[in-house]
């Protein structure tokens, strides 16, 4: 089973898929416009998934069909790319803040991928969090739904808050 984050895996799906249809449209005349709607989608959905997947093509001048999950999870190791910080000996932990709604979400992860603003990073979760007490934070015990739906691994966050109110 691979490690690949599931946004790594959905976005090189997309992108095969994309290529084939592109093939098979070229050569066939193929035209399935759900099947074209599908790769697109999932291709969209993970924008930085795709645009790291490119990055690999590029720099290892292969293409998009020759790739496979374990060749991009090896190449994404290879490269030190923080997206699988998670994965590391010592992983990264990151005080996050992610504008949702006009509201701001803080809270520490380990995926680089799920944050829009980083507030402070450490190998060290303790400092991380420290680091969040020097915001007027109020902490909430669950995750709010919308915060959650946003993120590709909600499962790796805690210490969820918001701004306090003055």
């Amino acid at each position: 089973m691979s490690q690949l984050p599931l946004e790594y895996s959905n976005a090189l799906k997309g992108l095969k898929a994309h290529a084939d249809y592109a093939t098979k449209s070229l050569i066939d005349k193929y035209n399935d416009e759900a099947e074209l709607t599908k790769a697109l989608k999932l291709i969209s959905e993970n924008k930085i998934a795709v645009k790291k997947i490119i990055e690999a093509v590029k720099d290892e001048q292969v293409t998009i069909p020759e790739i496979d999950e374990a060749w991009l999870f090896d190449w994404l190791i290879r490269t030190g790319d923080l997206s699988l910080s998670f994965l590391w000996k010592r992983p990264l932990y990151y005080a996050a803040c992610n504008k949702i709604e006009e509201i701001e979400y803080y809270f520490v992860t380990k995926y680089f991928n799920d944050v829009q603003a980083c507030v402070g990073q450490s190998t060290i979760k303790e400092d991380v969090e420290e680091a969040m007490h020097l915001f007027r934070l109020e902490y909430i015990p669950d995750i709010p739904l919308v915060l959650k739906q946003s993120l590709k691994m909600p499962d790796i966050i805690s210490h969820v808050a918001t701004l306090k109110e003055l």
